[in-house]
């Protein structure tokens, strides 16, 4: 129905009268899995059998879908986690470059259905571009194909989804190569999505990079050569003078993950850092975690894994594992452990507070957004932030910080839902209802403000210096 009603507006686009019989004249080719058990769809290897949809005549695969002029697709954008074994498996045995993606696997299969001449667009995920673990199918991409457009779209790039998180891009493909290819580039992750329609349907400025040398246009990266090399930054990173670590997976976060007032007085449930949202300093500090003698509860459960536990009592900061705003890093506080969704970080040489200024600045931001094909914040990223030596230990940074994490302590002592919540202040407020939390309000906005006017501070401290 959609693809008929899509031919209609061209043709009515194209002043071309449309009607009831011309409607009747479309007949798309629809073509389905013959077998109802089938799990490959058209990622199948063997030219097996499809229907038609339309007739209900059966053909082979090849012959419904083979040596296409032109396939134009958004592929699903599945990975491994929730797929069934038998797909798995599948994935593995014939697209083993694709790491179970079936985003990625669609770039395989496309290129068999071409002929020498035809050409593709796909909206794709970005994470192919970036990631170590697509190395070598980046590599194949990038010699079979004769890539022609790249347009980054970033995330909220879809007109009927609102919050999705994955980083997209629009890629026009050759399958017949050109020695001296120029690929055109268009970056637009950072404009809202009426700035994205009007830049891809306008004539926006492209640039332009050699295929046979491309390691690095706008953030990309497909030689693994790194992707900060072209900014000139220091060659110290991150991962010299601290260890960022995975959080323990639970397994079964929904029975053995709550709040702090649910279990008071329970030993078995102790204090977790749980992530959850952006916040940076200090916070997010609502959780417990059902842990027992050594994570005993959590060994029980199928799917978990205890990681980085030895390193509990000398982590001194917690990250986000997603945000959507950029790295967001906090103090970890005593007798508290962390999970998956709120990694830590271990300090090996320089100031704490130091550090958690310097992670908190929008360089480091920044340095992420470049590096990260999605929205979730890996541990290795963090790692490959470039600093100079006078980063890590410096006092400025520290005594920063230190007032940063003082205020947002104020802040979240007013909160009951926090860890920090301090009843004390209750007595200073007025007895009357509305000037109380005017004054709460107003405490709030001044706090904030300030916190505002230090973290510029670190900011331009640290543009300095890097």
């Amino acid at each position: 129905m959609n693809v008929r009603l899509r031919a209609l507006a061209i043709l009515n686009h194209k002043n071309i009268e449309v009607s009831f019989e011309l409607w009747d004249q479309i007949c798309p080719n629809i073509f389905m899995p013959s077998a109802s058990d089938d799990i490959c769809g058209s990622l199948s290897t063997d030219n097996r059998s499809v229907t038609n949809t339309l007739n209900g005549i059966a053909t082979e695969m090849d012959c419904a879908l083979g040596e296409a002029d032109v396939v134009l697709t958004n592929p699903p954008f599945a990975t491994i986690k929730g797929m069934p074994t038998d797909q798995k498996d599948f994935m593995k045995k014939n697209y083993p470059d694709a790491n179970c993606d079936m985003c990625a696997s669609f770039f395989y299969a496309i290129y068999r259905m071409l002929k020498p001449s035809g050409a593709c667009g796909i909206v794709s995920q970005n994470s192919w571009m970036h990631l170590k673990t697509f190395q070598k199918m980046r590599k194949r991409i990038t010699s079979q194909y004769c890539i022609h457009k790249i347009v980054n779209l970033g995330s909220g790039a879809f007109r009927d989804l609102s919050g999705e998180k994955s980083n997209i891009s629009l890629l026009i493909l050759g399958k017949e190569m050109n020695p001296d290819n120029m690929v055109e580039v268009l970056k637009l992750d950072e404009l809202s999505l009426q700035e994205k329609i009007r830049a891809v349907s306008g004539t926006s400025n492209y640039s332009r990079i050699a295929q046979k040398e491309i390691d690095g246009v706008n953030g990309y990266d497909f030689s693994e050569k790194g992707t900060l090399n072209h900014f000139g930054f220091s060659k110290l990173l991150y991962k010299d003078i601290a260890v960022p670590m995975q959080g323990t997976s639970t397994g079964n976060a929904k029975e053995l993950v709550g709040f702090f007032w649910e279990h008071f007085g329970d030993p078995e449930w102790v204090r977790v850092s749980n992530g959850g949202g952006y916040c940076r300093w200090q916070g997010l500090n609502d959780s417990v975690v059902k842990w027992g003698e050594n994570g005993e509860y959590i060994r029980a459960q199928k799917g978990s894994a205890l990681r980085n536990v030895k390193y509990f009592p000398v982590t001194q900061m917690v990250f986000s594992d997603t945000g959507t705003a950029g790295l967001n890093v906090r103090v970890l506080l005593d007798n508290q452990i962390f999970i998956a969704s709120g990694p830590g970080i271990r300090i090996t040489k320089g100031n704490r507070y130091a550090h958690i200024a310097l992670l908190n600045s929008r360089l480091a931001a920044y340095c992420i957004k470049i590096m990260s094909p999605k929205l979730t914040i890996a541990a290795g990223y963090i790692g490959q932030i470039p600093i100079t030596e006078n980063i890590f230990s410096s006092v400025v940074l520290e005594n920063n910080a230190r007032l940063c994490i003082e205020l947002k302590q104020k802040i979240l002592s007013a909160r009951p839902n926090n860890l920090e919540y301090d009843s004390s202040f209750i007595g200073k407020m007025s007895n009357d209802l509305e000037t109380a939390a005017w004054g709460m309000f107003n405490e709030d906005i001044m706090n904030e403000l300030l916190k505002l006017q230090i973290e510029g501070k670190i900011d331009r401290y640290m543009i300095e210096r890097i």
